[in-house]
């Protein structure tokens, strides 16, 4: 899968595929690893892009890489939840993006996108720093091809198929992707955003948030026409993307124990395009 810039808020993500051979291509979508935090699932998060890497697949990181919440002066900093690995480390936030770099190391040629989630944004607010930044100069440096992206952005898949001596048809899946924000009803789990979201993003066909830490899909049915007047249906595809964070501890002192919390799912969704009667189809499959 190769994925170029079209501007700072758009790639475009080519996948060729044969007559004959027909599409089999994957992209894992992925957001709030939050890898530093002590209750980052780092054996799922393996596990994940083990995955990634044997399928020859895209990575696609929608916000919150980071929990980078343990820096000087941050008040929701606590000794129990800094990593061993980072205890006594007074270059903070370089260690954080050195050694998630490093451990990202063998799927580095899988890093496609970067996003930056509310936990990196706040250190641009406060401190100057994108992290998101260090982290994808600290990858490509390394041989990666990653880019980094904002808040929100669109992830353009474009399907072209080709023969031995000339390229066929074109076609384009629009994902727009949204980190996120707010908190979430513990009834709707943040579904009712669905609607608002589909009816401002009619060139979405698939819409990508996270941030709540939920996992869920839904469709939304559309009725369509082409510039030749020929009506068809389609469906919008809404993903909403879980964290990797584990939840509560038997010590019975964690944070969503204090907030009287739910259980949070964990996991990310990957996203396969296969083609049916010539043309390119997707489907979506959560990752546990």
């Amino acid at each position: 899968m190769n994925v170029s810039r079209l501007n700072a808020g758009a790639v475009l993500a080519d996948l060729s595929y044969s007559s004959f051979g027909g599409l089999d291509e994957s992209a894992f979508l992925m957001s709030d690893i939050h890898w530093d935090a002590v209750e980052c699932d780092h054996d799922m998060l393996k596990r994940h892009c083990e995955e990634a890497a044997e399928r020859d697949a895209g990575i696609f990181i929608f916000g919150d890489l980071f929990d980078a919440m343990q820096g000087p002066k941050d008040p929701r900093a606590a000794k129990s939840a800094l990593r061993a690995s980072l205890e006594g480390k007074d270059a903070y936030f370089d260690e954080v993006v050195e050694q998630c770099a490093a451990w990202f190391g063998p799927y580095i040629p899988y890093l496609k996108v970067v996003g930056h989630g509310n936990h990196e944004t706040v250190h641009i607010k406060h401190h100057g720093i994108s992290l998101i930044e260090r982290f994808v100069d600290k990858v490509n440096m390394a041989g990666g091809d990653a880019l980094s992206m904002g808040y929100e952005g669109w992830v353009l898949f474009r399907f072209e198929r080709v023969s031995d001596d000339s390229t066929g048809d074109r076609f384009t899946q629009k994902l727009y992707f949204n980190h996120g924000s707010g908190g979430t009803s513990a009834v709707t789990k943040g579904v009712t955003k669905v609607v608002r979201r589909a009816a401002y993003l009619p060139d979405a066909d698939i819409v990508c948030s996270g941030h709540i830490h939920e996992s869920w899909q839904m469709d939304m049915p559309r009725m369509r026409v082409t510039n030749q007047g020929r009506w068809f249906e389609d469906e919008q595809l809404h993903l909403q993307l879980a964290a990797y964070l584990n939840g509560r501890d038997p010590s019975g002192m964690s944070w969503p124990a204090s907030m009287e919390f739910s259980p949070k799912p964990k996991g990310a969704w990957r996203l396969d395009f296969s083609t049916r009667n010539g043309a390119p189809v997707r489907h979506a499959t959560r990752l546990r």
